[in-house]
């Protein structure tokens, strides 16, 4: 299988969500105790596993942009932990994801869509690859150009390929979020856990490359393995 060569590990959607909900368990995170976020594109093809989050954690703060790329701010994870489930112990977890398409052949950057024999994923970050020479400063593109700015801030002379582009999105969210949690958190001994990866669609289905993940309980960071 394709995802073999270009993955050490990756899991169905719906059983990456399942597996992450049994780890958090064994940590005391529950449907009751825990409210959970999301950030992951935008795109429909993307929206899948929304439903399995859904079924293991209830309803959930939805912080999702183009290219998943996190926007909403110190402002965003503050108005999420105002939601968190009156309990002695006050706990939260925050899903995050990038996507890339990749078609039987190996190539990245394209899937199928309804209706759509070869379409391409994210589309949002092929554009940015597409335009590095310039930002479209037009109103009606204003999320589109903070997600352009963001990714530009972390890339040096080199351009990277759509994968490590990928990469880099999920990180910029990654590193953004944990650090605003970290001031966040602390103040109100909340404990939280942060699972991020990368959705990868292939062929027909939707996957999950696992990537940086930890649980922040009792001021301590406690690394996740999947």
């Amino acid at each position: 299988m394709i995802l073999g060569k270009l993955f050490d590990k990756y899991f169905k959607e719906e059983d990456f969500i399942k597996l992450s909900s049994e780890r958090l368990k064994e940590f005391g995170f529950n449907y009751h105790n825990t409210i959970a976020g999301v950030c992951l594109c935008r795109d429909e093809i993307c929206q899948s596993i929304l439903t399995e989050v859904k079924k293991y954690w209830g309803d959930f703060f939805n912080f999702s942009s183009f290219a998943g790329i996190y926007i909403s701010g110190q402002i965003g994870l503050k108005v999420f932990l105002s939601h968190l489930p009156e309990a002695k112990e006050r706990r939260c977890l925050l899903y995050l994801f990038t996507h890339i398409g990749i078609d039987k052949d190996g190539n990245l950057g394209f899937c199928k869509r309804k209706g759509i024999e070869k379409s391409t994923a994210c589309g949002a970050l092929i554009l940015f690859l597409n335009t590095l020479s310039n930002i479209d400063k037009e109103k009606e593109n204003s999320e589109l150009n903070l997600v352009n700015q963001k990714l530009r801030r972390e890339i040096s002379d080199k351009i990277p390929d759509l994968m490590e582009l990928t990469k880099i999105t999920l990180r910029i969210s990654f590193n953004e979020i944990e650090k605003t949690m970290e001031a966040l958190a602390k103040s109100d001994e909340i404990t939280y856990a942060i699972v991020s990866g990368i959705q990868v669609h292939y062929l027909d289905k939707n996957y999950v490359v696992p990537m940086d993940s930890f649980i922040f309980m009792n001021n301590k960071k406690i690394s996740l393995e999947f």
